[in-house]
């Protein structure tokens, strides 16, 4: 098994680079705070909800009767953590830190950091039980959502990197990697 989440990293990887720019990485610019506001985050979790939403779907037709039912279930209950990470993140940032949803502060990309790596792990378990789905019970939901944690994996890299970005900004100190 611990073979098979390397593959699937070095896959993401791959891809990362192959994809359109919107996964790509862009080198730092200074403005990284910027790149992860509120409303972003929540376009972030939208997308999250539509694997949420495919899961669901999975769980409903194959995680009592399917031939691997447990991998109905386990496919939704990841993508239903990773989805309830980010909601929780978002929720705090009305209500926590600097009180400006607005604006993103350098301990808040803190936290968020802290937040994609869960949400990281619940994604990469979504899209191996998703794989397991599709191919035991021949799933359009579950082949969707395997396609659909690929690019959510993708895109919280970027979110990844602009919070490290992000929480490293105000540490002058810090040598540039140049």
């Amino acid at each position: 098994m611990e073979k098979n989440k390397i593959f699937l990293l070095a896959v993401l990887l791959f891809s990362a680079v192959h994809l359109n720019a919107q996964y790509t990485i862009p080198p730092p610019t200074g403005t990284e705070c910027t790149r992860i506001t509120l409303s972003q985050l929540k376009v972030f979790q939208n997308k999250l909800k539509e694997l949420l939403t495919l899961a669901t779907d999975d769980k409903r037709v194959y995680g009592d009767t399917g031939r691997y039912a447990a991998a109905a279930v386990n496919f939704y209950v990841h993508a239903k953590n990773a989805y309830d990470s980010i909601s929780r993140f978002n929720t705090w940032m009305t209500t926590g830190g600097d009180g400006n949803p607005a604006v993103t502060t350098y301990s808040e990309a803190g936290h968020l950091m802290d937040e994609i790596r869960y949400i990281n792990r619940d994604l990469t378990h979504a899209n191996w039980w998703a794989q397991i789905s599709a191919i035991y019970h021949k799933s359009r939901y579950a082949s969707c959502g395997r396609e659909k944690s690929l690019q959510l994996l993708a895109e919280s890299l970027n979110i990844l990197t602009y919070s490290s970005r992000c929480y490293i900004g105000p540490f002058r100190e810090v040598p540039p990697c140049r």
